[in-house]
């Protein structure tokens, strides 16, 4: 079965790296999608976090 959560991140990110480690901590499983920083984000990426930082996180789980 597919992780439930995918992980936004990015290499040479400290706030990217934390929130993987934390992830590890918990012992969930993720999926990891690498965004290139150093190009203008893909409106697919805007679309998940429209200040298109990273990290960000979504979570197959929950609804809204």
């Amino acid at each position: 079965m597919a992780p439930k959560i995918t992980l936004y991140t990015a290499h040479h990110c400290p706030y990217a790296h934390r929130t993987q480690i934390a992830l590890r901590e918990l012992g969930l499983e993720f999926a990891t999608v690498l965004i290139d920083i150093m190009i203008p984000r893909t409106h697919e990426y805007l679309t998940i976090n429209p200040g298109g930082m990273v990290p960000a996180l979504t979570d197959r789980l929950r609804t809204s």
